[in-house]
């Protein structure tokens, strides 16, 4: 037997507790607690505590016993051990929460300081961050760690513009899903919100790589689930609240290794939810295939409904392609024309496939049906190969009728080329008169968030309680 077996053997019966009295006041089967006596089973859920404890008449210090062996059994000895020291590291931050940050006074660029300390307010932890994003970008390769999923919007935005365009930086970002056999519609939409905020990070330009570990995994236990939002470097921990309000910051080199170990063996179990493709030709072409050969109203069409591109391409051949409704509109060809002469003088453009995707590997889980694709085309012929698909698209009575009977939604039908230093091109399916392109172009400045916000209060777009519509549409195709 466990040592967990035997303590909760010998807490029975020295303290007298009839076993049949305990079943029917906690209401757990009897049969299940006598297993549990001998050590033929242990409890699968902390919950099983919560109702039998308040009949077993136990002291504190016993209840503290008895549930710290669970933990072990549950986790292994040394997990367990780690968690305790990364716990009593948080309680610092509790404790100390009045201490005012001295990294306030430091720059960027100085080395950090060999010691622990806590901030209590936004702008300090987005100081302290901005301190250690500044030591990373000084180094060759450099690594970032993110344990982070429903913080506040605006950490993502401003990470996003700190690392823009450095594709040297490798940006690692952990995210907890719920359980991967999903039998409720909450813990779907709760998978699908968390990707959500984190496309400023897929606009950045450095190597993003998001990735998602289950809540149900053996190595997340529910036990493990309060651990506060982590960011990670080689030199630098910071621990932080959700809204920000409040972080733990250490260099101390014992704390950094308890952390990296932490976070290796959540990435060793994760999977990537960002499929890279060095060529557009690789994915593109089998997917529009299936397109030719499928019904509109299939999901296969959702997922590759429209390539999210411009590339270079002369305007007079765009032009006509066009259909002749279209061309009618001198109001949307001016647009048009406007904006393509500008993309046509761009020669460094990263590409954005739809994110449909993301959401069928959460339904089902397979690794086969990852997502958001995004390319980087390495010659003017691949950019004219896929506005040659997009335009193909457009003109298909079959593609137009997908576009008229369903109305998009801002996951589906925003689309976004990075063209340059500090200028992102957004691209629409459909604005509100119905016409199938629609451009917005914007300085990649500080923050993102307040375009986002126009987005999802834009006529042009679906409204919230529109699009909750449409994730519940996405759940019901699962059933």
């Amino acid at each position: 037997m466990s040592d967990f077996s035997n303590y909760f053997k010998d807490c029975i019966h020295q303290n007298h507790v009839n076993v049949s009295l305990l079943s029917r006041q906690s209401g757990i089967n009897r049969t299940l607690l006598q297993k549990i006596i001998t050590g033929a089973r242990i409890p699968s859920e902390e919950s099983f505590f919560e109702k039998v404890l308040p009949y077993m008449m136990l002291s504190l210090r016993q209840q503290e016993e008895l549930m710290r062996l669970y933990h072990i059994e549950k986790i292994g000895k040394e997990a367990y051990s780690q968690h305790m020291i990364i716990k009593s590291f948080i309680e610092h931050l509790q404790a100390n929460a009045h201490v005012e940050s001295p990294m306030l006074k430091m720059s960027i660029e100085s080395e950090p300081k060999k010691e622990t300390y806590c901030v209590y307010d936004k702008y300090s932890l987005i100081q302290c961050m901005s301190s250690a994003l500044g030591r990373v970008k000084t180094k060759k390769d450099p690594v970032v760690y993110l344990l982070m999923q429903d913080a506040d919007p605006s950490i993502y935005d401003f990470i996003a513009s700190a690392l823009y365009g450095r594709k040297d930086v490798t940006l690692i970002h952990l995210l907890c899903f719920q359980s991967a056999n999903v039998d409720s519609k909450a813990e779907l939409l709760f998978n699908i919100k968390l990707c959500e905020s984190f496309t400023p990070l897929l606009l950045c330009g450095c190597n993003y790589q998001p990735l998602c570990y289950y809540h149900s995994s053996a190595v997340d236990q529910s036990y493990y689930a309060p651990y506060p939002y982590v960011f990670l470097t080689d030199d630098c921990v910071i621990n932080f609240r959700k809204d920000l309000s409040g972080a733990l910051i250490t260099h101390e080199p014992g704390i950094l290794n308890q952390f990296q170990d932490f976070i290796e063996k959540r990435k060793s179990i994760s999977i990537s939810i960002i499929q890279r493709h060095h060529r557009p030709t690789e994915i593109l072409q089998p997917y529009l295939q299936e397109l030719n050969k499928t019904s509109f109203d299939d999901p296969i069409c959702s997922f590759m409904q429209e390539p999210c591109v411009l590339p270079l391409f002369p305007v007079e051949e765009i032009i006509k392609k066009i259909k002749p409704e279209i061309r009618k509109d001198q109001h949307a060809m001016h647009m048009l024309q406007d904006y393509l002469e500008k993309l046509h003088q761009m020669e460094d453009m990263t590409i954005y496939f739809t994110r449909t995707g993301l959401y069928r590997f959460m339904e089902t889980g397979q690794i086969s049906e990852v997502p958001s694709y995004m390319y980087e085309p390495f010659n003017k012929q691949e950019r004219k190969m896929i506005l040659k698909k997009m335009i193909e698209q457009q003109e298909s009575s079959h593609y137009h009728a997908y576009l008229v009977n369903n109305k998009f939604t801002f996951h589906q039908s925003l689309s976004i080329a990075v063209y340059s230093e500090n200028r992102i091109l957004f691209r629409y399916g459909m604005d509100d008169r119905g016409t199938s392109f629609l451009f917005h172009e914007l300085s990649f400045g500080t923050m993102l968030s307040d375009f986002f916000q126009f987005l999802k209060t834009s006529s042009m777009v679906e409204k919230p309680e529109d699009t909750m519509a449409f994730l519940l549409s996405v759940y019901q195709q699962t059933l």
